[in-house]
């Protein structure tokens, strides 16, 4: 049993996040994937072109993604061509994209706790209906909240 005890100590070390100062888990990682592509780790190693066109891509997704969503609705009653308020409801981005490429890198600076979190968890909260604060995403993170954005 003594023999086990120096193994027993380092787990509980490297468990604790004791082993890696600075690099302690986040409160919330079992809620995202920390290795996946797109967290605040790769966004700050992209150049600014590459950060504008991942917002690009991701607001031309969503925005296709929604629209083919409301005519998907639409197909199942077929009485109507599109919900009322289907369209209405889904997030737009009107600022520029260096706008949100420098918000987000303004986020993982100013937040480095945050950075294992993929920016698509980031980028609907500073949409035009939810235009959330910096501060209130990273404490939406630390609550595990900002994993149950619709």
């Amino acid at each position: 049993m003594v023999k086990a005890l120096p193994i027993v100590v380092l787990g509980i070390i490297m468990v604790s996040g004791l082993a890696a100062p600075g690099k302690q888990s986040h409160p919330c990682s079992s809620k995202f994937n920390a290795e996946a592509p797109g967290t605040g780790v790769e966004w700050l190693k992209w150049d600014e072109k590459t950060r504008e066109m991942f917002v690009l891509g991701y607001i031309v997704g969503h925005d296709r993604g929604s629209r083919q969503g409301c005519i998907i609705a639409s197909d199942l009653a077929p009485s109507v061509w599109i919900k009322p308020g289907c369209l209405e409801r889904t997030r737009t981005f009107s600022e520029t994209l260096d706008s949100y490429a420098g918000m987000m890198t303004q986020y993982y600076q100013k937040y480095p706790e945050d950075q294992a979190i993929q920016a698509v968890y980031v980028l609907p909260l500073l949409s035009d209906q939810d235009a959330k604060p910096l501060e209130e995403i990273h404490r939406m993170a630390n609550n595990c909240a900002l994993f149950m954005t619709p």
